[in-house]
C-alpha cells in the first residue's frame, strides 16, 4: 500500500483536480492523508466530503504551522509500505503510482524518481527528465544537489517507508524539501528512475520575490550552510554541487541590493557575507567556480558588490 500525503492550505480551487487524478489511478491500493494546515477557505469542507464518500481518504485539520509540520503529521500516520508526497495544486498522470511501484520492484530500489513538468499558464516552461535505470547513492546526490534531472521537491518520488524512519521535514520556510530529500537519499542504497510517467508542478507563486524582499528569511542561509557542510563532509561529490549551492544563495542577494537600506534586508546580506567568508578558501579551490565568480564572491566576503559595472561597498552601517 502507498500512503499519500497532501498538505493543504487554502486550496479550494485546485484540490478537486489532484484528488480526481488520484481516484483515476490504475493503482488502487492507497490511503490519502489530506493535512489541512489551517485553511480559511472551503478546503476543509471539500476534504470532509471526500472522506465521507471514499474511505481511502482521511482529512485532518491542524492549526497553521507550515508545510513541514503538515507533511510530518502525515508521516506519523502513514501505514503503507511506500510513501508519496503530492501538492494540492499540482497534477499527476493516471499511471503515476503504478509506474513508480514497478520501478522500485524492477530495480529493488529504495526510492523511485520520475519526470517533472513545471507548468506556468498551461505551458511547460521547464522539465526534469530522467532516463530509465538505477543510480547509486552518490550519483543520485550529485544530480539532486546540482539541480539536474532530479528536482529538489518531495514530489515526483516514491519512497520505501523504511528509509524515512527517523526523518522529518525541518521547520524552515524554504529549502526544507532539499534537506529532507538529501537525508532520504543518504538512507537509500539505490534510487531508480523512470521516464514513463510525469508529475506536473503548477507554478503559481505570484510575487514570491516581492514577499522575500519584504521579509527575507534567514532559513535560506541556514539551509545553504547545512548543504555546504554536508557536501564537504561527504567528500566524493561532484565539485559542481558546492558551486550550485553557493550560487543559488547569491541569486537571492542580487535582487535585494537596491533595498539594503531596510534593516531586515541588510541583516540578510550580512549573514550571507559571514557564510561566504566561512567558505572563502573552499570557493577559491573549487574547480567548478569560474574565475570571474570567484572574484565576485571574494569581493562580497570583504563587503563589496559588483553592480552597474562598478565595485561598491555594501556595508553601509556600523
Amino acid at each position: 500500500m502507498i500512503s499519500i500525503i497532501i498538505p493543504i492550505y487554502n486550496a479550494e480551487n485546485t484540490l478537486n483536480n489532484i484528488i480526481q487524478d488520484i481516484r483515476k489511478q490504475d493503482y488502487l491500493d492507497y490511503q490519502v492523508f489530506l493535512i489541512d494546515d489551517g485553511s480559511t477557505d472551503n478546503s476543509g469542507n471539500y476534504g470532509e466530503y471526500i472522506q465521507n464518500i471514499d474511505n481511502r481518504f482521511h482529512y485532518i485539520y491542524q492549526k497553521n504551522s507550515g508545510v513541514s509540520s503538515a507533511r510530518n503529521c502525515g508521516l506519523q500516520m502513514a501505514k503503507g509500505e511506500y510513501i508519496a508526497f503530492l501538492d494540492a495544486d499540482d497534477r499527476i498522470d493516471c499511471n503515476y503510482f503504478s509506474t513508480l511501484i514497478k520501478s522500485c520492484t524492477k530495480y529493488n530500489s529504495d526510492i523511485a524518481v520520475c519526470n517533472v513538468n513545471v507548468v506556468r499558464k498551461n505551458r511547460i516552461i521547464q522539465q526534469f527528465s530522467v532516463e530509465e535505470g538505477v543510480l547509486q547513492q552518490k550519483d543520485a546526490l550529485n544530480l539532486l544537489l546540482t539541480r539536474r534531472k532530479i528536482n529538489s521537491g518531495p514530489y515526483a518520488k516514491l519512497f520505501k517507508k523504511k528509509i524515512l524512519r527517523g526523518l522529518s521535514f525541518p521547520n524552515l520556510k524554504t529549502y526544507e524539501d532539499i534537506l529532507f530529500i538529501r537525508d532520504a537519499f543518504c538512507n537509500a542504497t539505490s534510487i531508480s528512475m523512470t521516464g514513463k510517467t510525469s508529475y506536473h508542478y503548477i507554478e503559481n507563486k505570484q510575487g514570491a520575490m516581492k514577499k522575500f524582499i519584504k521579509a527575507p528569511t534567514m532559513d535560506i542561509v541556514t539551509a545553504t550552510e547545512n548543504l555546504a557542510d554536508f557536501i564537504k563532509s561527504y567528500g566524493m561529490l561532484d565539485s559542481k554541487t558546492f558551486y550550485i549551492t553557493l550560487s543559488h544563495l547569491m541569486q537571492y542577494v542580487i535582487p535585494l541590493v537596491s533595498f539594503r537600506d531596510k534593516d531586515n534586508v541588510y541583516a540578510f546580506m550580512l549573514n550571507v557575507k559571514k557564510l561566504i567568508t566561512k567558505y572563502r578558501k573552499d570557493i577559491f579551490f573549487c574547480s567548478a567556480f569560474p574565475w570571474k565568480e570567484k572574484i565576485l564572491f571574494e569581493l562580497y566576503s570583504i563587503g563589496y558588490l559588483y553592480e552597474n559595472r562598478k565595485i561598491n561597498k555594501f556595508i553601509i552601517k556600523k
